[in-house]
């Protein structure tokens, strides 16, 4: 083990393999009889020998290869350690005498692999303890009492704590001699010499006995366990690369292999108790999982989103210790970094929150250290600063390097960033963390936590916002008659006090450390700094999949696009809005921090506007407000539990929306605003899992409430207002909140009314563990919702007798739109306006089947497995006039999960550009079945029979395009193709693709490896769609697959003449311009688009993040400076 862990075991391979072990052990060797005395303990370990190599009476003569060990078959207690009457009257004493006896049954197979485990050899051990006498006196006695074999064998056993330790045998079988030819063994006690058992005759046979002198003072310890040895010198820590367990500089120093200073290798689990083998093997598995995902530093990272000169990070840590023996589990972490007019990524080196020159703030990039000199344990995501040689002040590159030098790579708690939430909110006063925080004192003094309990403002609950409904998130507001909502008790309150557990608990949630066992500690020492970022309360959950979005001033244009004037005055009145980070995170929350204002001319953040204000000066990172949704209220307790593994709460990417519902006023102007739309995905429950409260604390089950899977919906127009919750949607059918939601505009261009707009989302999952939609006997199908916006919760919007209606249908759907299909749930859903009047004409979206199970070979798909639909809108407000869902393809059967992509081109067609594949549960990772990208030509606007299925479109899997403007790999329908020798140039290509409706790329798929998908949004940019394509691993060694990002021409779904990514031969005619480029191991997010200074036109950064943690940040050329298609307030917003 040891060997293995620190030296390379595979020459041939790349890189250092090592392994580093994890060993569980189900029982000791060999069981330890302990002896009481004075002052300490004698103990006494039955032991064997083989005696086949010749059996010499002197020792040194036997085969050593012929000679072993033996199998312990049974041993059992005869007597206990019992106070006896004397040293020859063995009855036990009524009073204190000094003397001792205990007897032990003892039997012996003679093979190590426990061969038939026959009785090859029993006896029995006994021992008499004498305390009368100075030093004590123990007297050991065997007998060899039956035997079934014809092999010489001792039955024999090791003394620790007398004057003469070590291993002993004066019993045995069948002639067993032991050094027989001196008479003792090296510490003075006699040997056996032709040692028979009781059934035998002759030679020595029967009770053997010798007395022994206890020892004083500290004794040496036994053996442990093979498996205890292999795990400490396998598994530790090599933090000063000695190769060794000890450190060098302090010998004494057990941190690496022992952190917790227990005395057991970090690596070692004991089960004593075969039930508990699971919790074990798990406890292993988590282990090494920490070393996978988080490790000391190496964070997940979940997914980002680019904002105005800084990119906003979200990580979670599995699991996390430090040296002190602190365990943490699910820390989130959201932190900012600059980006510069080059996209590059900068740190800020001297904390002024000011981008300054490269020396000062250097850039970074984070990278997943799988050097081969780095030993594969050790292979983590890190950060590598760059030291400015001579930088190019138009085109700088790190990879020149004449401009830049990498330094060496560091852990990523080393970044200097622009700010780190988590260190924020884990700075914050203990003292104050349970009280609410005035709302507009600065974030640095307190949290200001807010929450729904519906039925508070009213006699019952009835799903509608009232006034005096939204509540301090405090123990003070839990009472006898609400605590119900956190279902939450404690068996320890008495019957008068049963709030109180919920008020533990909800001081809990706000940060407050646990100082009993009832909670779990989230105490950590996160950077192994002393000082101020010591050991701190870790009270940011973990950001799985929630993408953060920053929202500053409104940046919209439908005064321009649209001609709508009113939006004009809305956005010149927050033309100085504070930059705010939102993000769902699964500690029960959606969490605003502040991002504070940007000054563009110094590229500074700073804590105010430019111009004079006495806005809040909240610290940058801080957390301004967080919410807590009521349907997620009964699931805090699930994350405070001592033995907590994860829970979803909040793990939708949030969704803002610039909509004009709101009646005017100060805040919202001409009737605009702002709204952030927040999903569970799977958190909460379904229909059938969601948890029913008793609200009103009465025992009754009529007006119990079921919290499951929602929509948040909040006004957050003004940020220096508290946020206004408007709704929480959870309609019946609704299953788990997975579809990321979008908004529907049919608005007034002369700006006189606000016309009317919709928000639109679909059932998830009605399964948790499979990820899928089971329609069941009733053949319910999934829907597609649409809300009112301007009624949310409003009494307009309730029906007269609103009992008639579930309580989660209050308030009900504006109009639901159900798909064809059974066992299918649906996909992110996009809307369009091609003509930007700001009348939309459709939402395209697609649906998801179960999964499908992987085979030796690519399966032929059976079942329905999903479809991409049309919902036309007609550009008509009201939806009882919309029709559909249709399907765009009538023979699709694929999964689209992922947003589809819409746009325009330069012949006013209309295109939807789509992506299959799934990746929602672990048995995704190995399926194999056919995934492809599309490129459609909508009939519903072309006037055109065309694509009515999928042998309709061009089949560009093979195409190849080269710069001198010809391809190839392409073969066209009979009567389109001219000259009969497929498309031979783009422009027969495109045009060929313009007749047939559009075109399809079938993905990479082999006969030995998961099929690669997409799963994510794509990316529409200057006429390049961009899209990150995923192959899974199913390797344990590799498990985090690879990931490439995919950059095509949208109408040939192949690269353009000029070419996305850069390539050292990109001119030779000869070459095929490449369409992809790697992005390494682990799953890529999809694509966002920094702009920069465009120096030069169309080359823009393309930001991509995977899910180990590396930061990707790739210069690419796209057709223009422009955005392809519709340019509005839907681009990139939240996304």
């Amino acid at each position: 083990a040891h060997w293995a862990h620190t030296n390379d075991i595979s020459a041939t391979l790349s890189g250092v393999q090592t392994v580093r072990t994890f060993a569980v052990s189900l029982q000791t060797g060999l069981p330890v009889i302990q002896v009481p005395v004075t002052g300490g303990l004698v103990k006494i370990l039955p032991a064997y020998r083989l005696r086949k190599g010749g059996n010499n009476t002197n020792e040194s003569s036997n085969v050593p290869d012929q000679d072993g060990g033996g199998t312990m078959v049974d041993f059992k207690v005869v007597r206990s350690h019992t106070q006896v009457v004397s040293a020859t009257n063995l009855t036990a004493a009524t009073t204190n005498t000094g003397f001792f006896n205990a007897k032990f049954y003892v039997n012996w197979e003679d093979s190590e692999q426990g061969g038939d485990f026959d009785q090859d050899m029993w006896g029995t051990i006994e021992y008499l303890l004498n305390q009368n006498v100075t030093p004590a006196s123990l007297k050991i006695t065997t007998k060899a009492v039956a035997e079934s074999t014809s092999i010489g064998q001792l039955f024999g056993f090791v003394t620790n704590g007398t004057t003469q330790d070590g291993f002993h045998a004066y019993s045995g079988i069948e002639g067993a001699n032991y050094y027989a030819s001196t008479g003792t063994d090296p510490t003075g006690v006699p040997g056996c010499s032709n040692c028979r058992g009781l059934s035998e005759t002759g030679g020595q046979r029967g009770a053997q006995s010798y007395t022994f002198t206890v020892k004083t003072g500290v004794n040496a310890n036994l053996l442990e366990s093979p498996l205890y040895y292999a795990a400490k010198w396998g598994g530790f820590e090599d933090s000063d690369a000695n190769k060794t367990p000890k450190i060098a500089a302090a010998p004494g120093d057990t941190q690496e292999w022992d952190a917790d200073g227990d005395g057991i290798p970090d690596t070692f689990f004991f089960v004593s108790d075969p039930g508990l083998l699971e919790a074990a093997l798990r406890t292993v598995f988590n282990s090494i999982l920490e070393r996978v995902s988080s490790g000391t530093a190496a964070a997940v990272v979940a997914n980002e989103q680019k904002g105005n000169g800084a990119i906003f990070q979200a990580l979670y840590d599995p699991e996390k210790k430090d040296a002190d023996g602190n365990t943490a589990r699910w820390i989130g972490t959201l932190q900012a970094l600059f980006v510069d007019s080059h996209g590059l990524i900068r740190e800020d080196g001297n904390a002024n929150g000011k981008l300054d020159d490269y020396a000062t703030d250097k850039v970074v990039r984070l990278e997943f250290d799988d050097d081969a000199s780095t030993p594969v344990e050790d292979h983590r995501t890190k950060a590598v600063r760059y030291t400015p040689v001579a930088p190019n002040p138009t085109t700088p590159d790190t990879n020149d390097v004449a401009q830049f030098t990498p330094d060496s790579p560091v852990e990523l708690s080393a970044i200097k960033t622009l700010w780190n939430a988590r260190k924020n909110l884990s700075a914050l006063s203990s003292t104050s963390i349970t009280t609410q925080r005035t709302y507009s004192a600065t974030a640095d003094t307190g949290r200001y936590i807010f929450t729904w309990l519906d039925g508070s403002g009213a006699s019952t609950p009835n799903n509608s916002v009232a006034s005096g409904e939204t509540v301090p998130f405090v123990a003070s507001t839990i009472t006898a008659q609400n605590y119900y909502w956190l279902d939450y008790f404690n068996t320890t309150d008495t019957s008068a006090n049963k709030h109180t557990g919920a008020q533990r608990l909800v001081d809990w949630v706000r940060g407050k450390e646990s100082v009993s066992t009832e909670f779990r500690s989230r105490l950590l020492d996160y950077d192994g700094v002393s000082g101020p970022d010591g050991v701190a309360v870790m009270r940011l959950g973990d950001i799985v999949n929630s993408t953060p979005v920053s929202v500053g001033a409104p940046f919209a244009n439908f005064d321009q696009s649209a001609l709508d004037p009113s939006y004009a005055t809305f956005r010149a009145l927050y033309s100085q809005r504070r930059q705010v980070v939102y993000v769902g995170a699964n500690d029960g929350m959606i969490h605003a921090f502040n991002a504070g204002f940007y000054n563009a001319d110094d590229q500074q953040f700073q804590l105010g506007p430019t111009t004079g204000s006495t806005l809040t000066r909240h610290p940058l990172g801080s957390e301004i407000w967080a919410y807590v949704p009521k349907n997620a209220l009964p699931h805090l307790q699930w994350l405070a539990r001592p033995d907590y593994s994860h829970v979803y709460t909040l793990d939708l990417p949030v969704r803002v929306f610039d909509v004009k519902s709101f009646p005017a006023d100060s805040t919202h102007s001409g009737g605009w605003g702002t709204i952030l739309v927040a999903g569970m995905r799977f958190g909460g429950g379904t229909d059938t899992t969601g948890i029913s409260v008793d609200v009103n604390a009465d025992g009754a089950a009529t007006a119990n409430v079921t919290t499951k899977s929602a929509y948040v919906v909040l006004d957050i127009t003004n940020p220096e207002l508290a946020p206004t919750l408007l709704a929480e949607l959870s309609p019946t059918n609704l299953q788990f909140s997975t579809a990321i939601p979008q908004v529907v505009a049919f608005g007034d261009p002369s700006g006189t009314t606000a016309g009317k707009w919709y928000l639109v989302f679909g059932s998830g999952p009605t399964d948790f563990a499979n990820a899928q939609y089971v329609s069941g006997s009733g053949n319910t199908k999934a829907q597609l919702f649409v809300y009112d916006l301007a009624n949310l919760g409003t009494a307009s919007s309730l029906p007269a007798s609103p009992a008639i209606l579930k309580y989660q249908d209050t308030p009900p759907a504006t109009k639901t739109f159900a798909v064809p299909d059974n066992n299918v749930f649906i996909g992110d859903p996009a809307s369009t306006d091609f003509d930007l009047d700001m009348k939309d004409e459709a939402i395209y979206f697609g649906t998801v089947g179960a999964l499908v199970a992987a085979g030796t070979t690519p399966p032929t798909t059976t079942g329905t497995q999903g479809s991409l639909f049309r919902l036309l809108l007609n550009e008509n407000s009201s939806p009882s006039t919309w029709t559909g869902p249709t399907r765009l393809l009538s023979n699709l059967n694929q999964a689209f999960v992922g947003q589809p992509a819409v746009t325009i081109d330069s012949k006013n067609r209309r295109w939807v550009l789509a992506a299959t594949g799934r990746l929602l549960v672990n048995g995704d990772k190995a399926t194999r079945d056919q995934q492809t990208l599309y490129g459609i030509i909508d009939t519903a606007f072309s006037l055109s029979a065309k694509p009515a299925v999928t042998s309709d479109l061009v089949d560009v899997s093979a195409a190849q395009v080269f710069s001198n403007d010809t391809a190839t790999g392409v073969t066209l329908a009979t009567g389109s193709d001219t000259d009969g020798n497929g498309a031979t140039s783009t422009l027969e290509l495109r045009n060929a693709i313009a007749t047939a409706g559009g075109w399809r790329k079938n993905l990479t798929i082999t006969t030995a490896s998961p099929a690669e998908r997409s799963s994510s949004r794509l990316t529409l940019f200057g006429g390049i769609v961009f899209g990150s394509m995923f192959t899974p691993s199913t390797d344990l060694c590799t498990s985090e697959g690879t990931s490439r990002l995919l950059g095509l021409d949208f109408t040939t779904g192949s690269p353009p003449t000029l070419g996305v990514f850069d390539c050292a031969n990109c001119n030779d005619p000869t070459v095929p311009l490449p369409e992809s480029l790697s992005q390494g191991g682990g799953y890529s997010s999809s694509a966002s688009v920094h702009l920069g200074e465009q120096t030069i036109e169309g080359r823009v950064t393309v930001i991509t993040q995977d899910s180990r943690g590396e930061l990707e940040a790739s210069q690419v050329n796209t057709s223009s400076g422009n955005a392809a298609g519709e340019i509005s307030w839907r681009e990139n917003r939240g996304d």
